[in-house]
């Protein structure tokens, strides 16, 4: 006996959504700084039990410096960056600011749990791990 399992009919949009997110990645070279503090790379891996996603944040140190939130099937990774940079010399003093601050919003492929949802930050890498809901099959 087949199980039935709910159509979902912009399943097929999810590719389609990633491949325009990689034609629209690429900046010409006079905004290729501010991009590289702006733009998150992301790497989704699916098991049975769970989806891992893997950021790649430049320039966050701290993980407070980091939000995730995890609605229906949503994840938004918001973030900012403060760095200051001072030079002394004997006869002047240098002092530079830069503020940046980031969002990118991913849609998963499948329902999560919002409870037991881990995020591990180990330099420019943040790694969110998030188990995955059991379907519902009707019989």
């Amino acid at each position: 006996m087949m199980s039935i399992v709910p159509y979902d009919p912009f399943k097929r949009f999810a590719s389609i959504l990633r491949e325009f997110e990689d034609f629209f990645s690429s900046v010409p070279v006079a905004f290729e700084n501010l991009a590289s503090q702006q733009h998150v790379k992301v790497t989704m891996d699916e098991t049975d039990h769970q989806l891992t996603a893997k950021c790649h944040i430049p320039g966050i140190d701290k993980m407070e410096d980091i939000t995730i939130e995890v609605n229906h099937n949503m994840m938004t990774i918001t973030g900012s960056n403060n760095q200051s940079t001072e030079i002394i010399r004997q006869d002047s003093y240098q002092k530079q600011w830069f503020l940046g601050r980031f969002q990118r919003s991913i849609h998963l492929p499948c329902a999560v749990k919002s409870e037991g949802i881990m995020a591990v930050h180990e330099g420019e890498t943040l790694t969110v791990i998030m188990p995955k809901e059991k379907r519902k099959l009707i019989d």
